[in-house]
């Protein structure tokens, strides 16, 4: 993989970026409660059937991390929003071990996104170390359920999210010009390691080497290291597959940078790179008055907004179909970015 990148240009580059980028946003913006589709494979006379294939894919999983909530009403805050019923003021933490996160919000529909550190243990509400062996990005989130017409409290809940390397089979066959996937077997078995990172929240080198201050052939040089995983059960006479370190590092840093609304450098970021030790900003989170949803998030917030509650509905959600929703939602983002 290393001579192969020291092929590609700068301008290569960033077209791939933004490709990848597309990608994700592609398969956040599909409809809710709809699949992502798989690119359609080549077939000129629109009827073709092609044998099972294994490839490296990237899977993801949501679950529910509510009971690691703690609720408080603080006292009364003057939010100066036209159209807000009152000014109760509440305060949800999430109990990350040694990075606790708050989300202070009106009485109204909220989120926020906490990135997680999973390199030590402890940091992970839900999921073990060996859960995250080929994890791109561990992040949890805090909601907000409730109409922003009631006099009623908001509930709060909190999910744990991570998107993880894996080997998937397939088959699929094109009939009158569709094409119909069919996802047979995937699994996690890492046979070799020689990645320091796959992460890029957890490599410091990433950021140094090929962040802000990039030099573009150390980036591309650097020993990165990669892992390998088996085939999936019943395919097991298929060769291992390659997930490439630096190419996992860089699609792991453009789904962050999705949850980032570019104003300012994220908080994750913030720790790698020099910053002025007196910078006391909060990141924002997003919320909801009446019809009109107020975004003070990354490309991404909007789409998890609308998995959490479709069409901005009055109603207060159900936090079972919530997670639900959020698995579909993760589930197409990774698909785009397979795509």
């Amino acid at each position: 993989m290393h001579e192969e990148y020291s092929e590609v240009s700068g301008s290569d580059l960033t077209r791939i970026v933004g490709q990848i980028k597309r990608e994700v946003l592609s398969g956040a913006l599909t409809g809710v409660g709809e699949r992502h589709e798989n690119l359609p494979p080549s077939c000129s006379t629109g009827e073709c059937r092609f044998d099972d294939f294994v490839s490296i894919g990237l899977c993801s999983r949501v679950v529910n991390v509510t009971d690691q909530l703690s609720v408080t009403q603080l006292p009364d805050r003057d939010w100066g929003l036209f159209g807000l019923s009152d000014n109760r003021t509440w305060n949800a933490t999430l109990s990350v071990p040694r990075t606790p996160r708050s989300l202070i919000v009106p009485n109204l529909r909220a989120l926020d996104f906490i990135f997680q550190n999973t390199n030590e243990e402890g940091k992970s509400l839900k999921f073990t170390m060996s859960d995250l062996t080929t994890s791109i990005n561990d992040i949890s989130m805090i909601y907000s359920n409730g109409s922003p017409d009631s006099t009623d409290p908001v509930t709060f809940h909190a999910v744990e999210i991570s998107w993880f390397w894996c080997a998937k089979a397939f088959s699929v066959e094109m009939t009158a010009g569709t094409a119909h996937w069919t996802e047979k077997a995937r699994s996690v078995n890492v046979t070799e390691s020689s990645a320091q990172a796959l992460n890029s929240l957890l490599s410091q080198d990433y950021w140094r080497i090929c962040g802000i201050r990039t030099n573009e052939r150390t980036c591309l040089e650097h020993q990165w290291g990669g892992v390998k995983l088996a085939p999936p059960p019943g395919y097991e006479n298929h060769p291992t597959l390659d997930v490439e370190g630096l190419s996992s590092l860089g699609i792991s840093a453009i789904l962050q940078g999705s949850f980032w609304n570019g104003v300012e450098a994220p908080p994750y970021l913030k720790k790698i790179l020099p910053s002025d030790d007196n910078d006391t900003t909060q990141w924002g989170g997003m919320f909801q008055l009446g019809h009109a949803p107020y975004r003070i998030q990354g490309d991404l917030s909007m789409a998890f907004a609308a998995a959490l509650w479709p069409a901005m509905a009055h109603d207060s959600g159900d936090p079972d179909l919530q997670v639900e929703s959020l698995q579909n939602l993760t589930e197409n983002i990774a698909k785009g970015i397979e795509n």
